[in-house]
């Protein structure tokens, strides 16, 4: 999972070049792709790029950014699937660009027409709704946008009736509170006039009471059952696994009971006693439970890694579940209910507590990024073997000849280094690889004395990291053409609204990129030095305190 870096120096022009490829005939199809291609690429630039856009906002940025493919893709007859399929054919594999494209493509998808409508209302109710604000405030006629509220949020009502989507629901009342607060405000119109909305004031208690009383029922039947109803995964490797410093940290958050009064609080459970469920509801329940107690589970263990044996520990039960031949699309649902999970008690859990990740739709990579993760924690007890008095050091000799094959696939994509005016390594994959030569696999399948069965010459740490090299100077001077491409995205009238309007839709609108017009100078000019990236995890040595209490709204997904 890519985090924010306080300063990822890039090209966004060479980045955007595989573009240029899509216009080969010169029609104006082609054309009109090429532009929607640099648009897609320099938004997801900008959105791993600023330090200041959490995994939180990004996951709104996320889904506000598939509503706009799907909107923009529907005029030209075209879908998401579409779209991704010529990324994967132009985008450079090991790219910059393709490290960000991979990160995002699993949580962009074509939208039925049914979460596309809910969305369209919510991004239309919006835009209205700061319309109207900004008349207020400048003493213009309001009427006009007054009516769109009205007349979107009828049709809001409309597509609930048909849809039944909770959230979708949910989102409805918080508009209709929002609204209402700002009719207070209706002297400042010009006309003086605000429309009231249909009053929802008679269905807010309904819903509540119906929800917490279907909660508690469902986290009472999953509290009594038992851990073993997640399928056992093996790993070739097992049997040494569970001798090292990981699975002790998972078996911790195995054997953590539900917390009955976290489930109901938090989490969504669909049926708890509906057939084959019960892997997905004990997940649920256990991981919302482990999430909001983490501090006390694993006390021995810092902030950033305990919130990293949580994701993957939730990877590892997920693995248990998912079968491969299975269509990932058919688990957005559990996928959206987790971080839906996280949102929420992150929201309520001091800053040093919180564990800012999601859950990634990749699942091709889990295990993988999973195994990586482990052996940078197992890393330290293994390499501390040949001390032991009747340490067996032979045992860690498959396992190490398996994780230096994976090393070696991922370093070049997981690790950037620049010279200038320093040498220094940014983890691009913070989560589960670690860039630097410590931990480089051969010199401990030697330090063990383990035979390496790498059919390819060993290279030392030195040469291999040497390759992975540049000049800071020669990036910063390519970044020039920046100046003019994101004004150049900025001047889309859709593009120019949607920034300005949306930072309560319950998902956040690319408000923030907008900023990066003003900022480009820092991106292009001023920093020939690139800083170590952030890490996923608020800092263990940051004082306690309460999280923002401005509401942080759920991504939104429509999900029952």
């Amino acid at each position: 999972m890519i985090q924010n870096s306080e300063l990822k120096t890039y090209s966004v022009q060479k980045c955007t070049n595989c573009c240029n490829t899509l216009n080969k005939e010169g029609t104006s199809e082609d054309n009109k792709i090429k532009s929607f291609c640099e648009s897609f690429i320099t938004y997801t630039l900008n959105l791993y790029n600023d330090s200041k856009i959490n995994s939180f906002v990004r996951s709104k940025y996320i889904t506000y950014l598939n509503y706009w493919l799907n909107m923009e893709l529907k005029k030209e007859n075209k879908t998401v699937k579409n779209f991704m399929q010529i990324l994967d054919q132009h985008l450079k594999e090991g790219s910059y660009e393709h490290v960000v494209y991979n990160e995002l493509k699993d949580k962009l998808f074509d939208m039925d027409s049914d979460l596309y409508e809910e969305l369209h209302i919510l991004y239309n109710l919006y835009i209205n709704y700061n319309k109207l604000d900004d008349a207020i405030k400048e003493r213009e006629l309001c009427k006009e946008h007054t009516k769109q509220c009205v007349d979107f949020f009828n049709k809001g009502i409309d597509t609930y009736s048909k849809t039944n989507t909770s959230k979708f629901y949910k989102e409805l009342v918080n508009f209709w509170i929002k609204y209402n607060k700002v009719k207070s405000k209706r002297n400042g119109c010009k006309d003086k006039e605000i429309l009231d909305l249909p009053s929802v004031n008679l269905l807010i208690p309904y819903a509540k009471d119906k929800t917490s009383k279907k909660a508690t029922h469902s986290c009472q039947t999953i509290k009594g059952c038992n851990i073993n109803v997640f399928p056992q995964r093996n790993h070739l490797h097992e049997n040494t696994l569970k001798i090292l410093t990981a699975h002790t940290k998972y078996k911790k958050l195995d054997d953590e009971s539900v917390d009955e009064n976290t489930c109901t609080k938090y989490c969504e459970i669909p049926n708890p006693l509906e057939k084959n469920k019960e892997a997905f509801n004990l997940l649920l329940a256990k991981h919302a439970t482990n999430l909001e107690k983490l501090s006390n589970i694993l006390t021995d263990t810092s902030s950033d890694d305990r919130c990293s044996y949580l994701l993957y520990w939730t990877y590892d039960k997920m693995l248990s579940i998912f079968n491969k031949s299975t269509d990932i699309s058919q688990y957005h649902s559990i996928i959206n209910k987790l971080n839906d999970t996280i949102i929420k008690i992150n929201t309520d859990l001091t800053s040093d507590k919180t564990c800012p990740y999601l859950i990634s739709r990749n699942i091709d990579e889990w295990e993988k990024e999973k195994d990586m993760h482990d052996y940078f924690k197992n890393h330290q007890k293994i390499s501390e073997c040949n001390k032991a008095e009747s340490g067996n050091c032979n045992q860690y000799c498959d396992y190490l000849n398996y994780i230096n094959e994976l090393y070696m696939n991922y370093i070049n994509v997981c690790c950037t280094c620049y010279t200038n005016p320093t040498s220094d390594c940014i983890d691009m994959c913070p989560n589960y690889f670690k860039c630097k030569k410590e931990y480089y696999p051969p010199d401990l399948i030697s330090k063990l004395g383990c035979p390496n069965t790498n059919t390819n010459p060993t290279k030392s740490a030195d040469e291999v990291f040497a390759n992975l090299i540049i000049d800071s100077d020669v990036i910063r001077k390519t970044n020039m053409p920046y100046l003019g491409t994101f004004t150049k995205l900025l001047s889309d009238p859709f593009n120019a609204i949607m920034l300005q309007g949306i930072a309560s839709i319950g998902f956040t609108p690319l408000r923030s990129l907008m900023n990066k017009k003003k900022q480009q100078k820092n991106i292009s000019t001023n920093n020939s030095h690139v800083e170590p990236r952030k890490k996923l995890i608020y800092n263990s040595e940051s004082p306690p305190k309460k999280a923002n209490n401005k509401r942080i709204r759920v991504a939104y997904h429509s999900t029952n």
